[in-house]
């Protein structure tokens, strides 16, 4: 019979009767899934299981499950607890479209061996006479035995028993370094909510000062200051030093604030963040020099400030009272976000890919020379945003997306000579919320973070009572758009990301897209037959525009064989072309393209270049795009190749149904633009005339793409408000 006790590579045990896997005696927590996996693969050691073999092993054939979701799930824990590395796997290959194969040595492991006998322990023994001398043999120390030539004399008994010794002591330091114990991971032992006021601004820092922890909230459409205890028994109100802020960070001495305020840059449609000093516990604020910057953080001895800007690309330091600007390093993409190591000599950052195609930790030294990617084995299939290192160094804390879902991981910075560490990090969180912005507390006990749940309700205002109300019984739906006939609509869920098409009652339902596809915009065809939308077949890859079959199938590429990105397509009046906007294959030089669908042929359309979306009339005769930069409503005569500025601002751009109109949002800019241009407004493209079509609305807006914008078929506004919570959350956490 085969051993129930299997060895899986170099000190990982299978315990198939007892339904355990331990390293090193300790047992490792798997889940069942997991681990009945686990158990089909190394019972096929070697061999390709695919996909189906596991479907039908774990949940049988008759299965209406997302078992997709749930096998990459369940693979990504094997490889947690084997500390296996997908990049370089050592026990679980990825045959990419086929399956699975594991690819570590497996070996039965034999009976206990009785203590007297002559292998006793493992141990050789050796005789009385032999010396034991260290060989090096392809890089490995071991133990080599040599018969000891009989010299007469005391000194040269003395040589062979030192050299016996030393012999000893190499195999022992070998040995206690090769078998010392796997250092204890860190772990979250329990969550506690803080806050519950549902409106923490997810993307805004955290700060704990004293006993207190400083945050950011939405309350009627403005940002206020607010701080919580650090038991969460009460919430105060804190004045706010400017009207439009952002938070950044505070001196090590407690005693200043590093923030920015909100300013117009040279236009209307451009800001810009000025930073300023802010004293604690209070007095006026003094502006460090004539900084502007994006993000921007202390060094430890309070003496620098680390800061970046919107699509540079550079990391750039500055001295406290903003003068000597410098460059520091450049980085593949915009990076976001520094973070400095708590003894000085690292500045880590999330970077973002130029093409969108994902976000990736990254960090430089603090000469700037010595510039690499933190995490290169996470792939494009995670997006990492930079959090904060513990007070000690010892852990960085951040916030990785994988599968849909955002959660805190620690990755452990400082290690001792005692404990063996793993090279990946550890997952801290897995439940219903996404976590934002972890900050660790001064004692190093607890995370704070921001954690979210979404959820949407569709609104149409009705001009007639001038209130927003529930529309389509106030579906979670998000980017809507209707057919032509007036009968169907197709939505994308929120926050699934999956494209939903049913009947205007609701009935006749079908999901057309699944995990890990997400959908952004999309647009019926004219004759109703198929949905041309934007999207991404995983997280991580460029948005592209796909078809899909009304009535179900696998969505296929609108041009295949492109890695330029594609968004907002919508057709032409006979249903022939696609428009959609479009740049180069290093994610710049918007322009709109038509796409010939019975030829393939994709070409830009003269005189667009600079704009990246387009909504096609009615007639067919003009494209409504958003001019980069800039963010100017232009309207474009496909006939003539002649564009026309019709608005200084603008956001989703869409036809009225007579296409008289475009109407078009600002909400986007409400924290910088005064009330009376802050809402829905439509402008007459006739004459370029705006009027406001609906006010901004007093809750707050979500969707997938920022937030949802549109109009039903009779020409009413539509919007997607958010019904889901935000609040700051402790973590008290076990960080060893």
């Amino acid at each position: 019979m085969p051993a129930d006790v299997l060895r899986l590579g170099d000190g990982v045990e299978l315990d198939r009767g007892a339904y355990e896997l331990r390293r090193f005696d300790r047992a490792l927590k798997l889940e069942r899934i997991p681990m009945e996996i686990l158990l089909l693969l190394v019972e096929r050691r070697g061999q390709l299981v695919s996909r189906e073999d596991i479907i039908e092993k774990v949940w049988g054939k008759d299965v209406h499950l997302d078992t997709d979701a749930s096998i990459n799930a369940a693979i990504r824990k094997i490889r947690q607890v084997l500390k296996d590395d997908p990049e370089r796997p050592v026990f679980v290959q990825t045959v990419t479209g086929k399956g699975y194969r594991f690819i570590a040595p497996v070996g039965e492991l034999a009976d206990p061996i009785p203590e007297n006998s002559s292998r006793g322990n493992g141990t050789v023994r050796l005789q009385e006479d032999a010396i034991a001398s260290p060989v090096r043999d392809n890089g490995t120390a071991h133990l080599a035995l040599h018969e000891p030539t009989p010299v007469p004399g005391i000194k040269r008994k003395l040589s062979a028993r030192l050299l016996l010794s030393l012999a000893v002591c190499v195999a022992v330091a070998l040995m206690a370094a090769r078998f010392r114990p796997v250092a204890r991971p860190p772990q979250v032992k329990r969550i506690r909510q803080l806050t519950h006021v549902g409106t923490v601004i997810r993307n805004q820092n955290l700060m704990e000062m004293g006993s207190r922890l400083y945050f950011m909230v939405t309350e009627n459409g403005e940002t206020q200051l607010r701080s919580v205890s650090l038991d969460g028994e009460n919430i105060l109100p804190v004045e706010k030093p400017f009207r439009k802020f952002e938070f950044f960070d505070v001196l090590p001495s407690r005693n200043e604030l590093l923030i920015a305020e909100i300013v117009h840059g040279f236009s209307l449609t451009e800001w810009r963040r000025a930073v300023w000093r802010v004293p604690l516990p209070g007095g006026p604020p003094r502006r460090v020099g004539d900084l502007f910057a994006d993000g921007a953080v202390w060094s430890p001895d309070g003496r620098t400030i680390a800061y970046t800007n919107e699509g540079d690309q550079s990391l750039n330091l500055a001295d406290g009272d903003g003068g000597n600007l410098r460059k520091l390093a450049t980085f593949p993409g915009v990076p976001i976000k520094p973070r400095w190591s708590p003894d000085g000599k690292l500045l880590r950052l999330s970077v973002m890919d130029p093409k969108g195609a994902g976000i990736s930790l990254w960090q430089s030294d603090a000469s700037g020379r010595n510039v690499t990617r933190v995490l290169p084995g996470w792939g494009s299939a995670t997006r990492a945003w930079a959090g904060r290192w513990t007070h000690d160094g010892r852990y960085f804390l951040f916030t990785g997306l994988q599968s849909g879902k955002r959660n805190v991981w620690a990755l452990r910075d400082k290690r001792d000579i005692f404990h063996r560490d793993g090279t990946q990090p550890v997952q801290l969180t897995d439940g219903i919320l996404d976590f934002h912005l972890p900050t660790p507390s001064s004692d190093g006990k607890t995370i704070y973070a921001v954690g979210t749940q979404q959820h949407g309700q569709l609104m149409r205002y009705n001009a007639s009572s001038r209130q927003y109300e529930p529309y389509l019984d106030g579906i979670s739906a998000d980017q809507l758009d209707f057919s032509r006939d007036g009968k169907w609509v197709a939505y994308v869920a929120y926050p699934e990301g999956t494209l939903i098409r049913s009947r205007m009652d609701g009935s006749e339902r079908v999901q057309l897209t699944f995990a890990p596809m997400r959908v952004y915009r999309l647009r019926w065809s004219p004759d109703g037959s198929q949905i041309a939308f934007e999207g991404h077949a995983n997280l991580g890859m460029v948005h592209q525009v796909y078809l899909v079959s009304a009535n179900g199938g696998s969505p296929r590429l609108a041009v295949p064989g492109s890695n330029a990105e594609q968004v907002m397509p919508d057709w032409t009046a006979d249903g022939r072309t696609l428009i959609f906007a479009g740049s180069d294959t290093a994610g710049a030089a918007w322009a709109l393209h038509a796409l010939n669908l019975k030829t393939g042929a994709e070409t830009p359309l003269p005189g667009t270049l600079g704009t990246d979306s387009g909504r096609v009339s009615p007639d067919g005769r003009y494209v409504a795009g958003v001019s980069v930069p800039g963010q100017n409503l232009i309207v474009y005569d496909i006939v003539a190749g002649t564009t026309r500025k019709l608005a200084e601002y603008a956001n989703y751009p869409c036809w009225s149904p007579d296409g008289k109109y475009i109407y078009y949002s600002t909400v986007a800019a409400g924290f910088i633009l005064p009330p009376e241009k802050i809402g829905t407004f439509r402008v007459k493209v006739a004459d370029a005339s705006i009027e406001r079509a609906a006010p901004a609305p007093a809750f707050l807006l979500t969707g997938s793409w920022g937030f949802y914008n549109g109009l039903t078929p009779d020409g009413s506004v539509l919007l997607l408000r958010e019904l889901g919570t935000s609040d700051i959350y402790a973590l008290d956490a076990d960080l060893p």
